[in-house]
């Protein structure tokens, strides 16, 4: 992924959609597009730190389409927040392309100004994994607590999830039966938990073992989440589907995060989204950690 200027953005997106009355805040758009476009090139993570109001979905957007531009083969995952953020999401996706992309060029922008690529709204991990197992789509949106494994917290429940889990992905029923063996009426406290955790490593471990490589992840409202790997079931799943420490089981090339309140207060809380995704904190700061309009608000 090579760096870009300003000059060739704005030869294929045009924030304004052809209304000058939009002309001053898409022309800081696009320098946000290309500021965000280049560090992804230099460091593989960017964070655009804006606040409400100044078009973050869309200057998302357009990193994603000039990635595309140059490398059709894109595959790009948004990670949204709630359902209807994840509908609007793909609202915007198709009319950014129709209205703010430009070249008619068979690379991003088809017939009827649609998308090239074809792309999903996912209800759920189940219809994520179909998809990506038959490269059906290249674009998925999905929201983050699809991520969150509902295991239950009784034996009977415990049992149903590895009975599921046998059934959506049949090459590990040899797994689910090793857990069901471990299975025992009365089974309770920290046994219980320990059980539980095995249980979620192992689907954690299979998803992962399913999911491609993405060339971009794009997380929305990205303080979500601030407070690290361990203090929910959906961060945790998160890390190890995808943000694994490993360089063979990471399934993210870039990252992009989104946020009008990146921290309160603590570092730590930046540090803590990076890390869910097996990302430098370093990385994506400027020098001298300052929330820079010129810096396209990258933190």
């Amino acid at each position: 992924m090579k760096r870009i200027n300003q000059l060739t953005a704005e030869r294929l997106i045009d924030f304004s959609a052809g209304n000058k009355e939009l002309k001053p805040l898409a022309t800081q758009q696009l320098e946000g597009t290309v500021a965000l476009y280049n560090r992804l090139a230099d460091n593989r993570v960017a964070y655009l730190a804006d606040e409400v109001g100044m078009g973050k979905t869309y200057i998302a957007l357009g990193v994603a389409v000039l990635m595309r531009r140059f490398n059709p083969s894109l595959r790009v995952l948004y990670l949204l927040p709630k359902n209807n953020v994840r509908d609007k999401w793909v609202k915007d996706y198709k009319s950014f392309i129709e209205y703010n992309y430009q070249p008619r060029d068979l690379l991003v922008k088809g017939l009827g100004n649609q998308p090239v690529a074809p792309y999903l709204a996912c209800s759920g991990l189940p219809e994520l994994i179909q998809a990506v197992a038959t490269s059906s789509s290249r674009d998925y949106f999905i929201c983050t607590s699809a991520f969150s494994f509902a295991l239950g917290n009784t034996v009977d429940e415990l049992r149903k999830a590895l009975n599921q889990f046998a059934q959506l992905l049949p090459q590990y029923e040899d797994v689910a039966m090793t857990l069901r063996s471990e299975l025992c009426e009365g089974l309770s406290g920290a046994a219980f938990s320990t059980l539980k955790a095995k249980v979620k490593a192992a689907w954690a471990t299979a998803l992962n073992n399913i999911l491609p490589r993405f060339d971009l992840v794009v997380v929305d409202e990205a303080h979500n989440l601030k407070k690290g790997r361990d203090t929910s079931d959906r961060n945790q799943s998160l890390a190890m589907l995808l943000g694994s420490d490993s360089e063979e089981t990471n399934r993210v090339d870039r990252l992009l995060l989104l946020s009008a309140t990146p921290l309160d207060r603590q570092l730590n809380h930046l540090r803590n989204q990076l890390d869910l995704f097996g990302m430098s904190c370093q990385a994506a700061l400027p020098p001298g950690n300052e929330y820079s309009t010129e810096e396209a608000q990258v933190a």
